[in-house]
């Protein structure tokens, strides 16, 4: 190699070098600001691009009461973000013949009502059997902290269904209870027992565990809320013998090293991953959605921009934001619950759109750049005037507008689409080439616009087919 090659070489060395530091730099200060302003105690944070850990950091407090500090092997409770590892384990099983997905769950479980007889594994893993979302024993208006499967299976038998499997979609803890109850069955394990012999041990996630409220956890992140103006303790003090809808812990350095394991198929193969990642649909052919959004296997679906992500999130501040095509996941875990503003889900998007310019807010991009559409202005205006007389449908595909007239009034009001003053185009991503669709229609373009009033400024990305009919319609989290 002459000189003149190694001085480049060491030139772009140095550049990269300075990039990445300036990244970190951005994402720190980003994330000592969020903390400060949602009252956050302790983050730990994990970036991980083309199967490598490009940033991993820890701030803040741990525990409150000892002054100890959050570190990269602080163990959080990640609550329902154990979603994704029971579903997982339900396709490690699948692949080894001892599951079957269209399987009625009364091949597994035993003396189940005869209504349970048409509900199958993909109905759980889908939020489309029928459970309602949270079933929990009480006893003198307190629950009770100490409950066995079998009395969580009571108790869970004692509550009707919602509706027929696969004719709705309600997100529901139950249903994950069950794949934790077909897991021990099929496999022979406790499911504890099978998440570390199938998945902790072998991917050398030496800290995770399955809740146990007694054992001394080394490292144990206090969580928190925030009520009155100030923190206090969370209380999570139940303890359920088989937690497989909210009951793992873990660090993490220990879910980097999942992600990557998911990214090079050596948990299920990229097929089942497929599986996980493809939005299920009802019998009626529509999409099933849980809070709007639409559900795989144990994940979230959505995309930023045209661009297919899957995420979970948990109830005590913890995020996991997987990119499925753009090979980068954005962890985030904290110790405030999000009925406290935490908001994780909206760090680990910002996050990657520092990451990644194709995955940022379009408010990061600059809005003189932008050339607005006047038969798209035309078409937002008109959108909103006729939702205020209650009949937009002829703007809206038919999915999209079934899906409104599910939602209740004061939900529409509060999303600020009927009265806004001003409207400002800040973006536009033109993704017919990525094949992208919003309740079954092919999407075209998405455009970006802030919806004004006085004060009161809301980001949106309008979904629009090539008829510029609106499929769909996403806020930003600013």
């Amino acid at each position: 190699m002459n000189i003149r090659k190694l001085r480049i070489l060491l030139i772009l060395s140095i550049l990269m070098c300075e990039t990445v530091s300036a990244q970190d730099k951005e994402i720190s200060n980003y994330i000592e600001k969020v903390m400060n302003d949602r009252n956050i105690p302790g983050v730990s944070i994990a970036v991980v691009q083309d199967q490598k850990i490009t940033f991993m950091k820890s701030f803040g407090i741990a525990n409150l009461e000892t002054n100890s500090l959050v570190t990269n092997e602080s163990v959080f409770q990640l609550a329902s973000l154990t979603k994704p590892f029971t579903a997982l384990c339900i396709m490690k099983l699948v692949e080894q013949g001892k599951i079957g997905l269209q399987n009625s769950i009364t091949s597994y479980i035993d003396s189940l009502p005869e209504a349970y007889k048409m509900i199958t594994v993909h109905h759980l893993l889908t939020h489309t059997a029928g459970f309602p979302d949270q079933v929990n024993l009480v006893y003198d208006n307190s629950p009770v902290m100490d409950i066995s499967t079998k009395k969580q299976l009571e108790i869970i038998l004692n509550e009707p269904l919602l509706f027929p499997a696969g004719e709705g979609c309600s997100y529901a803890d139950p249903g994950y209870f069950l794949l934790g109850m077909i897991i021990e069955k099929a496999s022979g394990l406790k499911y504890k027992d099978y998440l570390k012999q199938e998945i902790f041990e072998p991917f050398g996630m030496e800290h995770s565990l399955v809740e146990e409220r007694w054992a001394i956890i080394k490292n144990r992140v206090a969580p928190y809320k925030y009520a009155n103006n100030k923190i206090i303790n969370g209380r999570r003090d139940y303890q359920h013998e088989l937690p497989s809808h909210y009951g793992i812990l873990s660090t993490i350095t220990d879910l980097a090293k999942w992600e990557i394991a998911l990214r090079d198929n050596s948990i299920v193969s990229s097929s089942s991953l497929e599986k996980m990642w493809t939005p299920a649909v009802l019998n009626s052919g529509s999409d099933a959605l849980t809070w709007g959004a639409n559900y795989g296997y144990g994940w979230i679906l959505g995309d930023v921009r045209g661009h297919k992500y899957a995420e979970h999130g948990g109830f005590t501040g913890t995020h996991d934001l997987h990119f499925i095509n753009k090979n980068l996941s954005v962890i985030v875990l904290t110790n405030l619950d999000v009925m406290s503003n935490s908001d994780p889900r909206s760090i680990a998007h910002y996050i990657a759109g520092l990451v990644d310019s194709e995955l940022a807010i379009p408010l990061l991009n600059s809005p003189d750049s932008v050339k607005n559409d006047s038969d798209i202005q035309k078409l937002i205006v008109s959108f909103s005037q006729e939702l205020n007389n209650g009949s937009p449908d002829t703007l809206l595909t038919k999915q999209f507008s079934s899906f409104l007239k599910t939602l209740p009034p004061p939900v529409i009001d509060r999303t600020g689409w009927k009265s806004f003053k001003e409207l400002k185009c800040i973006g536009m991503d033109e993704i017919e080439s990525k094949g992208l669709t919003k309740l079954g229609e092919k999407v075209k373009t998405i455009w970006h616009y802030q919806l004004i009033d006085g004060n009161n400024i809301s980001s949106y990305a309008f979904y629009l087919t090539d008829k510029k009919k609106i499929a769909g319609i996403t806020k930003w989290k600013e």
